[in-house]
């Protein structure tokens, strides 16, 4: 898991956070300029997540669902958009009180669920299954700063590079010595969370996220071993 910062204002967020969402749209224009700024200059190394708070912009990682911005209803449509344009995994941010709407809304109009941003805020932390990619637990009186933060996914399909994705395999004991699970790469579970869950509860699989020089170490079998 990783930590995300997100604030109305990017000066608020420490210069060396590394995962950071911020707004591509909106009424405040200073507010979407700062960001712009940020993106490009203080936060331009960092890993960024592109947040839209109006169903009509084609752009974005994440849609803001919540008062005042887009509407449960509205979501799917939205990331329909998203997808045609190329963005294979668009997210929705909504809290405890209209996800099960969002979710709805996705059946009604039958398009599938997104990943979904989870605010909490009031310290719980949500795993990362069930299509959940981040969970945002502290606002600013619980913080420390002018920011929000969130628990998010070790992969984020669509915010950090394929390459990287690639990195994390699930490895099994197999009796004598863990193997790796060609089948079961970041790109498995990301597209079913479940298949972790399930693995994880035999309580003989573990996600690793290895560099080359360790997957060398650790020999390959192929599926069903």
């Amino acid at each position: 898991m990783r930590t995300m910062y997100d604030s109305a204002d990017p000066s608020a967020i420490p210069a060396g956070a590394q995962l950071v969402a911020g707004y591509v749209d909106g009424a405040d224009q200073q507010v979407v300029q700062a960001w712009r700024d940020a993106f490009a200059g203080r936060f331009s190394t960092a890993r960024q997540v592109r947040i839209a708070v109006l169903p009509t912009t084609d752009d974005g990682h994440v849609l803001d669902v919540e008062n005042g911005d887009a509407t449960p209803v509205s979501a799917p449509g939205w990331v329909r958009m998203r997808r045609a344009a190329g963005l294979a995994s668009p997210a929705c941010y909504v809290n405890r009180g209209n996800w099960a709407e969002a979710i709805q809304a996705f059946a009604d109009q039958g398009v599938p669920e997104p990943l979904w941003w989870i605010a909490t805020l009031d310290g719980t932390q949500l795993p990362p299954e069930g299509g959940v990619i981040a969970c945002q637990y502290a606002g600013s009186d619980r913080s420390g700063g002018n920011f929000d933060l969130s628990a998010v996914a070790d992969l984020w399909p669509g915010v950090d590079p394929e390459e990287e994705e690639m990195k994390l395999y699930i490895v099994a004991f197999n009796g004598a010595q863990w193997v790796v699970r060609p089948d079961f790469t970041a790109k498995a579970v990301i597209k079913d969370p479940g298949i972790l869950q399930d693995l994880q509860a035999t309580g003989n699989y573990q996600a690793l996220t290895l560099d080359d020089a360790q997957m060398a170490n650790i020999p390959t079998v192929g599926q069903g071993s």
